[in-house]
């Protein structure tokens, strides 16, 4: 019975583990800050970059509040309106989701996994005044058990979200740490809190899981 009773208390923290540490990564206050500012420090230069405008977007949302699951399918039509043709188009995707992108003429060219950030080449390029209808699929990532619940936009008693939970076009200066204190800390030059809004979407706390 003891060496019974032993198995199953190390089979159960081996499974509390699995899940709290492995499936479901634990981070810091300090470990989110680091994100954000590396996120600012790696595609920053990205920021005035030239990138399609979207001018016609729609979506399809399956909600379900009782496994706290979401699924999003949506399509926008996207229009090169610089003077030059286009050969890339960068995306920042949202934390705890994960996101497929179909994009016409376009390839994966890297996958930042860490700091969510998708560059696709085009071929071929672009050209100014060019429309492509771009599709996507954004599924809630839920896995197993967590410590403590990361992603609250969507529970069984009110579920709130909002268009950053779909791919953003660009570098997202709403990703930015905002605090001049933890800007700082991290060698950041304090924000210029008069700077242009995003281009693509509307500013929103980001809060990388």
């Amino acid at each position: 019975m003891a060496a019974l009773g032993l198995i199953a208390f190390v089979s159960t923290g081996i499974w509390i583990y699995y899940n709290t540490k492995v499936l479901n990564t634990l981070r810091s206050e300090n470990d989110q800050d680091t994100l954000q500012a590396d996120y600012e420090k790696t595609y920053k230069r990205f920021e005035r970059q030239p990138e399609p405008r979207i001018t016609d977007v729609k979506y399809a949302i399956d909600i379900y509040p009782e496994t706290r699951g979401m699924e999003m399918k949506g399509q926008q039509t996207i229009v090169n309106k610089a003077s030059r043709a286009l050969t890339q188009v960068l995306f920042t995707l949202a934390p705890n989701y994960d996101t497929r992108i179909d994009l016409p003429g376009g390839m994966l060219a890297q996958d930042d996994v860490r700091l969510l950030f998708q560059t696709f080449s085009l071929d071929p390029p672009m050209q100014p005044g060019e429309s492509r209808v771009m599709r996507f699929h954004v599924k809630a990532r839920n896995r197993g058990f967590e410590n403590s619940v990361t992603n609250r936009d969507i529970v069984q008693n009110g579920t709130f979200f909002n268009s950053t939970v779909a791919p953003q076009i660009g570098y997202q200066p709403a990703n930015e740490l905002s605090d001049r204190n933890r800007r700082k800390k991290f060698g950041l030059k304090e924000k210029d809190l008069m700077a242009r809004s995003s281009r693509t979407a509307l500013p929103t706390a980001w809060i990388p899981i």
